[in-house]
């Protein structure tokens, strides 16, 4: 965060496109790269770090890109990213327990009410981004610019609401 500038108008367009993008094309052949959900989740990692920025509203914005109803299957590491981006976010020191672990409980009713059509994009979408979360909150992962492993401050607190959501659809797995 030590370049460029921050302005605090910023944050409500972005919050207002990331949840309501629809093209989620990965790769145009005219227009290259388009990646969406990855490109949105670089945004919202660097958002979820910053200062000025409440992380509870990072990580809600997180998990409602992930509940947005698509036909679309996240693919070429655009979970991983997003899982990244609320990983860094879950690092701040402001948070408390109930910060880091409440903004979970609209994938817990989303998933406990499971369209009758069957799993959905959105629901492969979230529980695939919560597994690598999960992984990046039991061994930590590396901040923008850092040389060690940053630990997340509620880490098993997360880990464990992690699991009460993913248990949802996986009952056997976990």
């Amino acid at each position: 965060m030590s370049a460029g500038v921050f302005e605090p108008s910023w944050v409500p367009p972005f919050e207002r496109w990331y949840v309501a993008e629809e093209d989620l094309r990965r790769y145009d052949a005219k227009l290259g790269w388009l990646h969406a959900v990855a490109h949105g989740a670089d945004l919202l990692g660097t958002l979820g770090l910053h200062p000025a920025v409440e992380p509870v509203q990072m990580l809600r914005l997180g998990i409602g890109r992930l509940l947005t109803p698509t036909p679309y299957v996240l693919r070429d590491m655009e979970d991983d990213r997003l899982a990244y981006a609320l990983a860094i976010t879950l690092t701040r020191d402001d948070l408390t327990d109930a910060d880091a672990t409440l903004w979970l409980d609209p994938a817990i009713r989303a998933l406990s009410n499971p369209p009758v059509e069957g799993i959905t994009p959105e629901v492969t979408n979230t529980v695939r981004t919560l597994r690598a979360l999960y992984l990046l909150v039991d061994h930590g992962m590396r901040l923008p610019k850092a040389d060690r492993l940053t630990p997340v401050p509620h880490g098993d607190a997360v880990k464990a609401k992690i699991v009460e959501v993913v248990r949802i659809v996986t009952p056997r797995y976990l």
